[in-house]
């Protein structure tokens, strides 16, 4: 019975000095999962709307933060990365009833995120997210139409520009519930500036 006592209180203080060990690691960060490195960032968004001219309201971060967190920053998009060769390069994202809202792009080394939000049919205007950063409504380009309405700056030497949006699509059909069927289509292109 003795000899049980003693293996048992050497297993307990085992099992404890175990415990402190894993415990002393866990907190000298020896088993924290390693930082991923992010492909879109707060600090991304910030530059993107300091290049456009834009402003991100009162407290720009939080909002910012909270989109990026909710799609985990982007870490399993898929991003076309685009040679100089590519460019010009069309592309186009879908809302509504044809889900094909979301397209990451890489133009010389920057990586975007581009969202397609809503558009308004009556104006025939629309609203993106790139990299987290409100586009605001814009338009389709087209004659009298301010590039400011129409292209997004995305560095020094690319830009995305609006080639036409369409609203209420039904791929041709005569007949259809705009409700249940319809879907937004925006045609853009990247180029450089």
């Amino acid at each position: 019975m003795v000899a049980f006592r003693k293996q048992a209180r050497a297993a307990l203080l085992a099992a404890a000095l175990l415990a402190v060990v894993l415990i002393g690691a866990y907190v000298a960060g020896q088993l924290l999962p390693q930082p991923v490195a992010l492909n879109i960032t707060v600090q991304s968004a910030e530059a993107l709307a300091a290049l456009n001219g834009k402003t991100l309201g009162p407290d720009p971060t939080l909002k910012i933060e909270e989109y990026l967190d909710k799609n985990h920053y982007f870490e399993n998009l898929n991003f076309q990365k685009l040679d100089a060769s590519e460019i010009p390069s069309r592309l186009s994202l879908t809302l509504g009833n044809r889900d094909n809202h979301l397209k990451g792009i890489e133009v010389q080394g920057g990586r975007f995120a581009l969202d397609f939000v809503a558009c308004d049919w009556q104006t025939n205007e629309c609203s993106l997210l790139v990299n987290g950063m409100p586009t605001g409504m814009m338009r389709a380009s087209a004659e009298g139409v301010p590039a400011s309405e129409s292209t997004i700056l995305l560095n020094d030497a690319s830009q995305l520009r609006i080639e036409s949006i369409t609203t209420d699509f039904c791929d041709h059909r005569r007949f259809c519930n705009t409700h249940f069927e319809a879907y937004d289509i925006i045609e853009a292109t990247v180029e450089t500036r």
